[in-house]
Parts: structure tokens; C-alpha cells; sequence
């Protein structure tokens, strides 16, 4: 509960004053719903950057290796993990820093 009001509250003055806010948040589900951009950092190098369109299935199994879906609940995204689930990553497409290569 803190979590969100302290976030709302900084996302509220970044509005207000029209300013940029840069927070490093582990938690992907406070990062979806109250920020706008995200940098997806993987060994050291930025994985992908951008708006909602970055933050994909794709992108958080090949930086967190662990599966997920992405539903929404009441108009907001929510990211589901699957830690059973292997995920496999394409070691061309991880070095070229592309989208991962998911087999079941």
C-alpha cells in the first residue's frame, strides 16, 4: 500500500511540475502502472527502452528468464510469472540484442 501512494504521489509532482522522474523499481507491476518509460538493463547493456510497447512478454522472460503473461485487471496491465516454465533464449538473438527465441 505504501509502495503505491508513495509512487502516485511522485508521479502526481512529476505532472505537476512537468519534470522527469528516474526511479529504479525491480518490481514490474509498480513500473507498469506508474511509469512511462522503461529501460530494460541485461548484462550490464540496455536490452530495450521505450514506452508500454517495450514492456512485453518477450523482454522481461529474456532479462528475468522466467515466463510470464501479461493480463489486464480493471484497465491495468499485470504481469503473471510462471517460474516453472523454462524459457529458452536464442544465444544469436542475445547477442544482437533482439527479441528472444521462446520454445515450450
Amino acid at each position: 500500500h505504501n509502495q503505491h501512494e508513495v509512487l502516485q504521489i511522485v508521479k502526481n509532482i512529476a505532472l505537476e511540475h512537468n519534470t522527469c522522474v528516474a526511479i529504479v523499481i525491480h518490481d514490474l507491476n509498480l513500473a507498469i502502472r506508474y511509469c512511462d518509460r522503461f529501460i530494460f538493463l541485461k548484462d550490464s547493456q540496455i536490452y530495450s527502452y521505450g514506452g508500454l510497447e517495450t514492456m512485453t512478454p518477450e523482454n522481461i522472460e529474456a532479462v528475468y528468464r522466467i515466463h510470464v503473461h501479461i493480463i489486464e485487471c480493471m484497465g491495468v496491465p499485470v504481469i503473471v510469472p510462471f517460474p516453472d516454465e523454462k524459457v529458452e533464449v536464442d544465444e544469436a538473438a542475445k547477442e544482437e540484442n533482439k527479441e528472444p527465441l521462446n520454445e515450450s
